[in-house]
């Protein structure tokens, strides 16, 4: 479980599942092609910050202390998912 939720969050996994999403998932795969683009690159953020939440509660990775570096672990952790898929769609759909 700690290995899927850390592909999840840092090894481009949220992309993984989004993907399937946008194929599987009527709401998504009917979108028009601007909207799909923006929605691929938008929903891995929180797939990415829930597993990241997930993580802290089955206590494998330690809590941030403050508001302060919640936001900054939140922050980064959301960041890295959308660069990725930036990333991935400059070099691989153009």
């Amino acid at each position: 479980m700690e290995n899927g939720l850390t592909w999840l969050v840092s090894g481009g996994g949220a992309a993984i599942v989004t993907y399937w999403l946008m194929q599987n998932w009527k709401v998504l795969s009917e979108l028009p092609p601007r909207w799909k683009r923006m929605a691929s690159l938008l929903l891995p953020a929180p797939f990415a910050a829930v597993g990241y939440a997930v993580a802290i509660w089955m206590q494998y990775i330690t809590t941030p202390v403050g508001g302060r570096e919640w936001c900054e672990v939140l922050f980064g952790v959301m960041s890295a998912a959308v660069l990725q898929q930036g990333i991935h769609g400059v070099r691989k759909l153009k």
